[in-house]
């Protein structure tokens, strides 16, 4: 924690942890402010910080679980831990199929939900 793909990534290439993070942070937010924005305005309900923080920190909280918890532990374990496609785990190839499925799948409803208001006020 403390730095991601995009902060390791630019550290590589300008060698400099600070710059990298503020570069890294800055891109991020940057990427992230607009759908942030779009999907706050979308919630139409008295509650409307509350539904937002909860949307945007369980995906937070589930992934540190699920993929930091779980999945890493199952690799160290030596479950699926040899390595396949660009050097990954075989378990890394077989969790984004698993992702892939599951938003090729669910991928109709999610555009609708941009369509319309979520979370009517009952």
């Amino acid at each position: 924690m403390g730095s991601g793909d995009e902060v390791w990534g630019l550290n590589s290439i300008l060698n400099n942890k600070s710059l990298s993070w503020i570069y890294g942070f800055s891109l991020v937010l940057l990427f992230s402010i607009y759908p942030l924005w779009k999907a706050f305005k979308l919630i139409e309900n008295r509650r409307k910080v509350t539904w937002f923080l909860l949307f945007l920190l369980v995906p937070i909280l589930i992934d540190v679980l699920v993929v930091l918890g779980v999945m890493n532990t199952l690799v160290e374990r030596g479950i699926l831990a040899e390595y396949w496609i660009l050097g990954s785990p075989k378990f890394v190839t077989v969790w984004t199929i698993f992702v892939m499925v599951l938003y090729l799948l669910t991928r109709k409803n999610i555009y609708e939900l941009t369509q319309k208001t979520i979370l009517p006020v009952n």
